[in-house]
């Protein structure tokens, strides 16, 4: 999958040699992150503009909720399970660049336009959740593993 400036998201098809995409309309901004479900069926995208959505590879469209399917990898950042991740006051929700969670979904790692590598326990749901900040970056972190 691949999500672009002017808010599609493409799902090629590798076994049928990347012919013909599944297009997924819905963002009015850049695409900025994805995540497949477990399961494969879902896949849940951020745009630009504090947005979210889920797309079913099945139906070909968006869809409210993925029914209790959970994300394989989690690079979202901005969902209900990472609000905290943001303190109370931001202006700017993309001054947060990258997140990850660890295997044991228990713990969530940021970046930021600021430099700052951040710690919080997952899922944080109240912004301006506390967290363990290390610096050093002398710019942005713009990943997160």
């Amino acid at each position: 999958a691949a999500g672009y400036n002017d808010g599609l998201v493409l799902v090629f098809n590798t076994s049928t040699g990347f012919a013909k995409p599944l297009i997924f309309r819905g963002h009015s901004d850049f695409v900025s992150h994805l995540d497949w479900s477990e399961d494969g069926e879902f896949l849940f995208t951020n745009a630009g503009v504090n947005q979210t959505k889920i797309f079913s590879i099945s139906s070909g469209s968006e869809v409210g909720d993925a029914g209790g399917a959970k994300p394989c990898s989690y690079t979202r950042v901005m969902s209900e399970e990472v609000q905290g991740i943001y303190p109370k006051f931001m202006k700017d929700v993309n001054d947060i660049n990258a997140i990850d969670v660890d295997q044991t979904s228990k713990l969530a790692v940021t970046g930021d336009d600021y430099g700052n590598v951040k710690l919080f326990d997952f899922p944080c749901t109240t912004a301006g959740s506390r967290a363990k900040r290390y610096i050093g970056h002398s710019a942005h972190v713009t990943n997160v593993r």
